[in-house]
């Protein structure tokens, strides 16, 4: 798998640093810029999709709870989005008992709770819920963030991601300096994207170019 300073190596190249070591656009630099855009890429595979970015949780909530979201116990910190939620009575040990929810369309309407949550929302990165008068256990399928990178030697998870990275990079960089290069580089970006996401639902006609 590539890592991290490859990307960073190809944006040094979409940006025309030439000296070695950089000057300008350093690992240092570029860093922050890169991890944005790694969580940038997730989301958009996410909303297409993206096998390796759906994942299952399992959570308490006790009677009356009307929000839940990062930090509560047993909620998970990597949620893009939930896709799907599943409900039972929290005093149940068996699988079979979860009831899926539904999300509300286009919002939670107020109502007297009753035992079951039954409908859900996502707004404001928190999950939402009309409440309910019995403590419920949910299970839920959620689009996932992968491992936040944290330097340029570390593995990226996703295969073919090199391209998109480092030209998302290089449109953030560009930005920061005012160079005129950025909206180049946001539609190189866009590009790079679109073929990952062409991939993974078998639209691809060419291979995905990483360098040059």
């Amino acid at each position: 798998m590539a890592t991290l300073l490859e990307a960073h190596d190809l944006a040094r190249t979409l940006l025309g640093e030439r000296q070695s070591p950089p000057e300008v656009f350093t690992d240092v630099f570029l860093l922050p810029l890169s991890k944005e855009v790694y969580r940038e890429i997730q989301r958009r595979l996410a909303r297409n999709g993206f096998p390796r970015l759906k994942d299952y949780a399992q959570f308490n909530l006790t009677a009356g709870v009307l929000s839940i979201t990062d930090g509560a116990a047993g909620y998970p910190t990597t949620v893009i989005q939930p896709m799907r939620l599943w409900e039972r009575d929290q005093a149940s040990a068996l699988f079979a008992d979860f009831v899926q929810m539904e999300e509300a369309d286009p919002e939670l309407i107020p109502r007297a709770t009753v035992t079951a949550l039954v409908h859900w929302e996502w707004k404001n990165d928190s999950l939402n819920f009309v409440g309910a008068t019995g403590n419920r256990t949910i299970r839920m399928l959620f689009a996932k963030y992968l491992v936040d990178l944290a330097a340029v030697g570390d593995t990226l998870a996703i295969k073919d991601v090199v391209g998109a990275l480092a030209a998302g990079t290089a449109a953030a960089a560009a930005r920061s300096r005012g160079s005129t290069l950025a909206p180049d580089m946001d539609t190189l970006f866009t590009d790079y994207v679109q073929k990952l996401i062409d991939r993974d639902f078998g639209r691809l006609t060419s291979p995905i170019p990483e360098a040059g």
